[in-house]
């Protein structure tokens, strides 16, 4: 799934000025509630039969000094729910790419979980419960909540919107004549810096740019390959390793289709305020456009009946609050919660000029698609467990494809015949 905005469309706004200005007032009066707000549960949890469990998977994440890490911020909230409801938590930690297998393994046997992890780049399972009469859906901002909602159901708990876009040098960015936010949304400056980009062909942020078009639209393999075709043309680096040392020496002078956690890992790796120093920047396209991507993780709630699937709920609106908050300070995530803004303002790293132009760009356009989207030509939108198995190999596929094209060993007239190959699951590689 993916979601790309260009910064020159409008869509009304979706943050809602009123929110950002009571969000300021907020930090103006007391800058350190941020940190002092607690989490509590929305509603009554049910009482289960003896010996019932909430079954939690959720997915490991990386640990960045400064930060606490996830795993002892999701225990410690499955902890406390516990506590405070007397209903056992089992906890299970899987990886984004175990997922697929795991699942369809735990429907054999009558497993699967109640509460389930979306991932950075959500698509809904079949199997998921209509939250629409639990979640307050006035504690959200609107543009992460119509991200999970589909025919007036809520599908899934929002999280936080995750970003992707360009990571620049800061020497770069002080070499431009005018303002400084005119480079982040001058096409003309833009180009001119793509040619000394690099790009990781394989990662998922950027098979999901090169599949999209900026209105969300799937491309087709042939548009796709022509994507691909101007991407490997203009940037001057495609190898991961050699990617990221080269941007570190300033060899290379971006990376297209960088995600926070990149970016992260960049920021951290420069010394604070060297010319080095990595900035966002919108992601540039053939045609000139410019836009942000974003993903809204979130939890999905499997349980069946009641009272479970209340106490599930409850759990999951925890879980959900606190990835929020743990991915704005750790990534610079913007938390799903509307009371939660404030810590993405004060923790997350970014400058002001680089926070107003995310929320400027939120608020302008907000989020075209929904979690349903499978994010792959050919995977049924209405995705169903085998058609989320189906995506992840076609991921897997396409990622072979464009490894060979960007090492050379597959050229232009072979590449969308390869990538339409890939996208149905039977390359013929």
């Amino acid at each position: 799934m993916n979601f790309l905005v260009s910064s020159g469309r409008n869509r009304g706004p979706r943050f809602g000025l009123a929110v950002l200005l009571a969000v300021n007032l907020l930090i103006l009066i007391c800058p350190g509630c941020a940190r002092q707000m607690p989490q509590k549960s929305e509603g009554q949890v049910p009482v289960l039969p003896p010996g019932q469990e909430i079954v939690v998977w959720e997915m490991k994440q990386p640990h960045f000094p400064g930060s606490r890490p996830y795993e002892e911020e999701v225990q410690r909230v499955c902890e406390q729910f516990q506590q405070k409801t007397g209903i056992r938590v089992k906890l299970v930690f899987v990886s984004r790419w175990e997922l697929p297998d795991a699942l369809l393994k735990a429907r054999e046997e009558s497993k699967l979980p109640d509460v389930l992890f979306s991932g950075e780049f959500p698509c809904l399972t079949g199997l998921e419960r209509d939250l629409a009469g639990i979640l307050d859906a006035g504690q959200y901002q609107e543009t992460a909540l119509a991200a999970w909602t589909r025919g007036g159901r809520i599908m899934g708990i929002p999280s936080a919107i995750l970003w992707f876009g360009i990571a620049a040098r800061k020497d770069v960015l002080n070499s431009q004549q005018g303002e400084p936010g005119d480079f982040r949304t001058d096409p003309s400056t833009l180009n001119g810096l793509l040619r000394s980009l690099g790009v990781l062909p394989t990662s998922e942020a950027f098979m999901q740019i090169a599949t999209h078009e900026l209105s969300g639209r799937h491309r087709a393999p042939r548009e796709i390959a022509s994507f691909v075709s101007w991407i490997k043309m203009n940037v001057s680096e495609s190898e991961q390793e050699f990617c990221l040392q080269r941007f570190k020496r300033g060899d290379i002078q971006g990376i297209y289709g960088v995600t926070p956690y990149i970016f992260k890992w960049l920021r951290i790796s420069s010394e604070p305020g060297s010319s080095g120093e990595p900035v966002l920047v919108p992601l540039i396209f053939e045609k000139g456009d410019t836009g942000f991507g974003f993903t809204v993780p979130g939890y999905l709630i499997l349980s069946g009946a009641e009272p479970k699937l209340k106490a599930s709920a409850e759990l999951g609106k925890l879980l959900a609050q606190n990835y929020g908050r743990w991915g704005a300070r750790a990534l610079g995530l913007i938390p799903a919660r509307i009371e939660d803004l404030p810590i993405f303002t004060l923790e997350s790293g970014f400058t002001r000029e680089e926070r107003s132009h995310l929320l400027k760009i939120l608020d302008l356009t907000g989020i075209p698609l929904s979690p349903q989207d499978a994010g792959v030509e050919g995977v049924a939108a209405d995705a169903g467990l085998d058609d989320l198995f189906t995506r992840y190999k076609c991921l897997e596929e396409l990622a072979g494809v464009l490894s060979s094209y960007f090492s050379g060993n597959l050229i232009d007239d072979g590449l969308a015949e390869e990538i339409a190959h890939a996208l149905e699951g039977n390359t013929s590689r």
